[in-house]
Formats: C-alpha cells, structure tokens, sequence
C-alpha cells in the first residue's frame, strides 16, 4: 500500500534538514504544467487548485508569473477577475 502523497511543495519532517516540521521545496516540471493548465481553464476554481494540490491562489498566481509572458500573464490576471465569482465556486 503506498503512502498519502503529500502536496508537491512539501517534504516529511524526518527529509528536513532544518529542522522545521514541513519544508517548502520546488515543483516539478509536470506538476507547474498541470497547474498552468488548470488555471487557465475557464472552468476550474482556484479553490479546486488547492484541493489538487494543496497551494492556495497567491501561489498559482506566482507559478503563473513566472511561467507565463508577461503579456499572457496581465490578460489572464484580467480575465480571471472578470470571472472572480464563477472561479471562486
């Protein structure tokens, strides 16, 4: 039986070496794409994000920022807030 996967930007506490209980670390290539994806479907909710993945909207706006050009990225910011209430159900 495997384990409970764990959001990708987690590792267990026994990984760590800080000492911290949970400590972030970065996404894989496959993981940023699904995640570009999902936001920018029309249809998928920032909270659905999260339910996937475990990150909250503040940090898929920052994958977006940083994966997408800074054009692409100013038009999504805008249409998602046209639609604010249709991704937030």
């Amino acid at each position: 039986m495997a384990a409970a996967k764990r959001p990708f930007y987690y590792r267990a506490a026994n990984v760590s070496s800080t000492g911290h209980p949970m400590e972030k670390t970065s996404p894989d290539a496959a993981t940023i794409s699904e995640i570009v994806e999902m936001a920018l479907s029309d249809a998928t909710s920032f909270s659905a994000i999260e339910t996937v993945h475990g990150i909250n909207a503040d940090a898929v706006k920052a994958i977006m920022r940083a994966n997408l050009k800074p054009g692409s990225y100013q038009a999504w910011r805008k249409r998602i807030r046209q639609y604010s209430e249709r991704r937030q159900n």
